[in-house]
């Protein structure tokens, strides 16, 4: 049995929503003001995502905040975690 990485539900929820939408994450880090790297280590557990960072993340994925924070897992939404985990 291969260890599984747990995402910090915040990243786990922003990359739900960029999957939800079709977007890239590389057009979105950008919209957002990150680097394609910033924008990844923070989805990766490798940078912190401050409260000024959602702000910015939200605006470029054209929701609120509180959407962001909306992360709770059903039954789909597993599986869809799963599948994200496996293609990093």
């Amino acid at each position: 049995m291969g260890s599984t990485k747990s995402l910090d539900p915040i990243a786990l929820s922003i990359r739900r929503i960029i999957k939800r939408k079709g977007l890239v994450q590389g057009f979105v880090a950008k919209k957002a003001g990150f680097t394609i790297q910033q924008f990844s280590d923070m989805l990766n557990d490798r940078k912190i995502i401050r409260a000024v960072d959602l702000f910015q993340i939200a605006d470029a994925l054209d929701v609120q905040v509180q959407e962001i924070y909306d992360t709770g897992i059903c039954e789909e939404e597993q599986e869809d975690e799963e599948a994200i985990l496996d293609a990093q």
